[in-house]
């Protein structure tokens, strides 16, 4: 596995800069040196506290201490009927918690963290969570690719290009004009935001197929 190596540079970036990352993601960031985030729903997008960057798995990587998050203002494109999220994270604790991407303040849908394993899910106020988590249990300082997607009816969770749970769901998830926010909940607790770093971050409006998922793994392998 790829391990976490911190550089002695530390660099903030106004987010209002623009880094392609060639996925078609609605929202997307590879961290080279970087804040910004490309995509056709990542324009209006703020930086709260200061983010660190070191090596990652392609370039660098953003480091969240705890008091930093990305919030990205909502928009219609932010609410699709389906979804994914992927990214490469090394979390600096073990049993760590902490979120990877939320919509909204518990209320829409999310990838986060929970005692070490990575949780995929939504909120719909008819039947209330609607939950898988990673059988993988995420080390320290240690680089894995998680991703998550719904395809409007079943969640499904990979960890290093393979599929370790899926779920039958009840509803879809609720929507609101609440910001998406990166490492972090809005308006969350300190325990909800990440400590740790993200490279090669991507949300997207469709569900990306298994093998689509594994190529996303394989280019931050090799």
């Amino acid at each position: 596995m790829k391990t976490l190596q911190l550089l002695v540079c530390t660099l903030l970036l106004p987010a209002s800069l623009i880094h392609a990352l060639d996925t078609g993601a609605l929202v997307s960031s590879s961290f080279d040196n970087s804040t910004a985030l490309a995509g056709s729903a990542a324009s209006n997008a703020k930086v709260e506290g200061q983010i660190k960057f070191e090596e990652g798995v392609n370039g660098s990587a953003a480091t969240f201490d705890g008091s930093s998050w990305i919030e990205v203002a909502d928009s219609p494109a932010l609410r699709p009927d389906q979804w994914t999220i992927a990214a490469w994270v090394a979390p600096q604790q073990e049993q760590c918690g902490g979120r990877v991407i939320e919509k909204g303040a518990s209320n829409s849908f999310w990838l986060v963290f929970a005692r070490g394993r990575a949780r995929l899910g939504f909120w719909n106020k008819e039947v209330g969570y609607q939950e898988i988590d990673s059988s993988s249990a995420f080390k320290a300082n240690e680089w894995r690719h998680v991703a998550g997607t719904f395809d409007g009816s079943t969640l499904r969770i990979y960890v290093d290009g393979a599929l370790e749970g899926m779920k039958k769901t009840v509803g879809k998830p609720n929507f609101n004009t609440q910001p998406l926010a990166i490492g972090a909940k809005y308006q969350g607790v300190a325990g909800d935001r990440l400590i740790g770093a993200l490279d090669e971050l991507a949300f997207y409006n469709r569900a990306l197929s298994d093998s689509e998922i594994t190529t996303l793994f394989g280019n931050g392998a090799n």
